[in-house]
């Protein structure tokens, strides 16, 4: 097996991954939240880390826009500025499984 079709299986068990845990925590599985306020309020760490989100959201959009890809790519970035690796991830997937056709 070829290492792209590796790769974009990862992603998509990646993408799985992070499907199920979201879904798992919005049921409170995982504990209570302090809330998404209280938490940027109180955690310089989370400040920094809800920056970051956005930083690699962007990047992850410009690098999507820019692959010669299928038209469909455009949505996927604009998808990705909002709901981040839940578009993004399995956009990569598809990209890389038929990144040699």
């Amino acid at each position: 097996m070829k290492k792209t079709k590796i790769l974009s299986l990862f992603l998509l068990l990646m993408w799985l991954f992070l499907f199920i845990y979201s879904s798992l925590d919005a049921q409170g599985r995982f504990g209570s939240d302090i809330g998404f306020q209280a938490t940027l309020n109180t955690s310089s760490l989370a400040r920094v880390m809800f920056m970051d989100i956005g930083v690699l959201s962007t990047l992850i959009a410009l690098f999507i826009a820019t692959r010669k890809a299928p038209f469909i790519k455009y949505l996927f970035a604009i998808l990705t500025l909002v709901f981040g690796s839940f578009a993004a991830l399995p956009f990569l997937a598809y990209y890389y499984w038929n990144k040699e056709k």
